[in-house]
């Protein structure tokens, strides 16, 4: 199975984000974890949040890649 470049590759920073403090902080401590999955509705910021996130991780030193899944990766 081939992924496609888009599934591997973090959209485009926009340069006014909103950022959310509390998430910011909570998603933070899960920098150890080998996995964060963030599931919510169209629209919730999940990607915005994210790139954020990799950013910081990066910042960091944290090791960090990118897989954008939908409902088509349901498929076995």
């Amino acid at each position: 199975m081939l992924l496609s470049h888009t599934k591997l590759t973090p959209p485009q920073v926009i340069a006014k984000q909103v950022t959310r403090d509390r998430l910011d902080d909570w998603l933070g401590r899960s920098a150890q974890a080998k996995l964060v999955l963030v599931c919510a509705p169209a629209g919730y910021g999940k990607s915005t949040v994210m790139l954020q996130m990799m950013e910081r991780w990066k910042a960091e030193g944290v090791a960090t890649s990118w897989l954008m899944l939908d409902e088509a990766d349901n498929d076995i």
